[in-house]
């Protein structure tokens, strides 16, 4: 958890324990982020956001006031990693990744490498859905865009 202004140049101490681009997820606490996809504008649901009780918006073009404090940035699908980094204290300097490409055998080596490291030590994220621990959930693609939150 950190304070907004830890995490931009706000003034502001409204704490920020998590991060959302899901409208109907959003909570106290949550920072939503508008990002652009493929097939939807987050900017569209900030109202939804806010009744769900988020705490800020990372948004990249005016969206009026709202009742929550609003951070602008040139792009938001940038800004989400690098928000995602200051908040959880840069895991990636903690962590060693593996990526797996190709056509076939991704679930099954990565299911092969999560049991030779032993699933307290490997999490995994793909077409089985996500897992690390005895934590397990589903996602919605087989490469999800904000599914590590969840861990």
């Amino acid at each position: 958890m950190k304070k907004l202004r830890e995490l931009y140049d706000i003034d502001s101490d409204i704490e920020i324990s998590g991060v959302c681009i899901n409208s109907k997820q959003a909570k106290p606490g949550d920072i939503f982020v508008c990002t652009m996809g493929v097939n939807a504008d987050r900017h569209d649901y900030i109202d939804d956001a806010i009744k769900n009780g988020c705490s800020a918006i990372v948004v990249s073009r005016d969206v009026g006031n709202k009742k929550v404090p609003i951070i602008k940035v040139k792009n938001t699908n940038q800004e989400l990693s690098k928000l995602c980094m200051k908040l959880y204290d840069y895991p990636n300097k903690k962590l060693t990744m593996i990526g797996i490409t190709g056509t076939d055998g991704k679930t099954t080596t990565t299911t092969i490498i999560q049991a030779l490291l032993g699933k307290n030590n490997c999490g995994y994220i793909g077409t089985n859905g996500y897992s690390y621990n005895d934590v397990k959930g589903d996602t919605e693609n087989s490469t999800p865009s904000f599914a590590v939150s969840q861990i």
